[in-house]
């Protein structure tokens, strides 16, 4: 009856173990993951450098320039 019970035992902690190292690897280590990029980026690229450069990122792409605008600029 012990050994009977010691290998439900096993058996249930070897199920509950494959589950938690899923749930581990699928949610937590991305969002670990995210957290510290995040922290480390911040850290590369100070808030108040940034700040006192006032420089933003995001705004890298082309810039429209109506032709009348630029008529207007070469008179």
């Amino acid at each position: 009856m012990k050994e009977k019970k010691k290998t439900v035992k096993s058996k249930l902690l070897y199920i509950v173990g494959g589950i938690s190292i899923v749930v581990g690897t699928s949610i937590i280590v991305p969002k670990l993951i995210g957290v510290v990029a995040d922290f480390l980026y911040l850290k590369q690229f100070d808030k108040k450098q940034q700040a006192k450069n006032d420089f933003y990122y995001d705004d890298w792409g082309p810039e429209i320039v109506k032709t009348s605008e630029l008529k207007k600029e070469e008179k």
